[in-house]
């Protein structure tokens, strides 16, 4: 099965590290967003894909746009060019933005399809309309074989088999209004196994590996985050 990893960081230098490292493990390919935190225009985040690929040109590397993460949309004709020139394999479009989505896909048809063009909308049958190459969904990490069955019946044309499941979908996805104080599943996810591991210590205060991971976050990292007893032993502080 082919295994796509994510590296994703603030900068290009760590972006590579990553990207390195997952070469090293076996990556069939690479997904990175934009750099983020110390924003640049569009010349840099060009450059920053330019530089990845020139790091480790043996994976494909996958543009995630996701401009609510990174406050950067990447443009149509900055990801085809990449995309014709060699950087890009694909992207994974994350962005709500259904329009340019399909003004991406055109753009993509016309200069000879050089980038498969994945979605990342839990509503897919409207990116599969769009005529998107494949789906990468949130929700499938909850329940992935409806999203299977949703493409196989897309393939066939069978639109209202497509319909019927997304249905069901959208119905799954209110799971996300059940937890109050964190966002998204994933989020209420993590903080639920974080509580449990934190069981024996009431002890609330900044959080040293959110600090280290995410420069950005270092001065005003959440007070309330629970440490475990991994984050307390002295060999994690003193890193």
């Amino acid at each position: 099965m082919p295994v796509f990893v994510g590296c994703i960081d603030t900068e290009t230098n760590r972006v590579i590290e990553h990207a390195r490292q997952a070469r090293e493990l076996g990556a069939s390919a690479i997904v990175a967003t934009a750099p983020f935190y110390a924003l640049g225009g569009m010349a840099e985040v060009e450059r920053h894909f330019r530089l990845i690929h020139e790091a480790v040109p043996d994976l494909p590397l996958f543009a995630y746009d996701i401009p609510v993460c990174v406050h950067t949309k990447l443009p149509g004709d900055m990801l085809v060019r990449l995309g014709l020139d060699g950087v890009l394999a694909g992207v994974k479009d994350s962005s709500n933005d259904d329009v340019s989505f399909r003004f991406l896909v055109d753009d993509n048809n016309k200069a000879g399809h050089p980038l498969t063009l994945l979605t990342g909308r839990r509503s897919s049958s409207t990116a599969l309309h769009g005529r998107a190459d494949g789906s990468v969904p949130g929700l499938a990490n909850v329940e992935a074989t409806a999203y299977v069955r949703m493409w196989n019946a897309y393939r066939k044309g069978d639109w209202g088999s497509v319909r019927t499941e997304q249905d069901k979908m959208a119905a799954l996805m209110r799971i996300t209004s059940v937890v109050q104080g964190v966002q998204g599943f994933g989020a209420a996810s993590a903080h639920s196994r974080r509580r449990s591991r934190c069981s024996a210590s009431s002890i609330r205060t900044r959080c040293p590996i959110r600090s280290r991971r995410s420069p950005a976050r270092t001065s005003n990292a959440s007070p309330r985050c629970l440490r475990t007893a991994d984050c307390r032993s002295p060999a994690r502080r003193s890193k």
